[in-house]
């Protein structure tokens, strides 16, 4: 994915650290970035604009990272798109880095971060991020062209009803046109 291509949202209720943040990735070529102060906005945003990571605060007035990162996996299941979510916060023992991962996080960054690091891991996470909707884009596609060739169910053993409809009105099609049964 190219840097300038990747769409960004910095979500955190403190404007400072968010434009640090804006400016240190538009500083390692990050073009599409937003910002946005609260994480109930951010969702309204998210659904009807996907984007490609989110970078928030764990610690925020409305709601919490952890909670806004199961929000965001929920959305994901909707509209089939992986977002990827990078937790920020100043809490930098095990437990609390576990406690993200396994709430979904894909990556966390103590805070204040440095530049450099913040874009290696948007870049990284970036990466991750591509692959996953690669995957679930192919998948889709596999799934339709395969149900668009199985005549038969799987399950039931039985023919699909839009083919069995379709080879039937063929049938009565032909008949009508000699005439009618006899």
């Amino acid at each position: 994915m190219i840097r300038s291509s990747m769409r960004i949202l910095v979500v955190g209720d403190m404007r400072f650290s968010c434009e640090f943040i804006r400016r240190s990735l538009k500083n390692a070529n990050y073009s599409s970035i937003d910002i946005i102060n609260s994480t109930t906005e951010a969702l309204i945003y998210l659904q009807k604009n996907p984007v490609d990571i989110v970078l928030a605060d764990w610690l925020m007035t409305d709601m919490d990272g952890l909670e806004l990162t199961q929000h965001i996996r929920r959305l994901d299941k909707e509209i089939r798109h992986y977002t990827g979510v990078i937790l920020l916060s100043s809490k930098d023992d095990s437990e609390s880095i576990s406690a993200a991962f396994a709430q979904g996080v894909d990556d966390y960054i103590v805070k204040p971060p440095h530049p450099d690091e913040l874009a290696a891991r948007v870049y990284s996470t970036g990466r991750k991020i591509r692959t996953q909707n690669n995957l679930l884009h192919t998948n889709d596609k596999l799934k339709r062209i395969f149900s668009s060739q199985c005549k038969v169910d799987n399950i039931t053993g039985l023919g699909r009803r839009s083919d069995t409809h379709s080879r039937f009105s063929a049938l009565l099609k032909q008949t009508y046109s000699r005439g009618g049964s006899t």
